[in-house]
């Protein structure tokens, strides 16, 4: 599993694929399918870097949380979660 992991992020699909298994997400559509996502990174950053990017994190998911008569055709709800945490010093 982590050989499989280490190539970088994947959905949940591209995962069970290459295990021979299932998502479980296979009655949702294609272009949902899709569109799902599960990543993680370990990053170094100053302080001001990743205040930064959290700004940019923020805008980008304001744009989406709109009121019901402001969504296109075809939104759907979907829990996005968002953490930058500091890890303990391993070097």
């Amino acid at each position: 599993m982590v050989q499989l992991l280490r190539t970088g992020p994947a959905t949940a699909s591209m995962l069970a694929r290459e295990l021979g298994e299932s998502s479980g997400a296979t009655e949702q559509p294609g272009d949902w399918l899709a569109a799902s996502f599960i990543g993680g990174w370990s990053v170094h950053a100053t302080t001001d870097e990743l205040l930064a990017f959290e700004q940019v994190v923020l805008q980008e998911m304001d744009k989406l949380r709109r009121p019901a008569a402001e969504r296109p055709e075809g939104a759907r709800h979907v829990y996005v979660t968002f953490r930058a945490l500091v890890q303990p010093d391993s070097e």
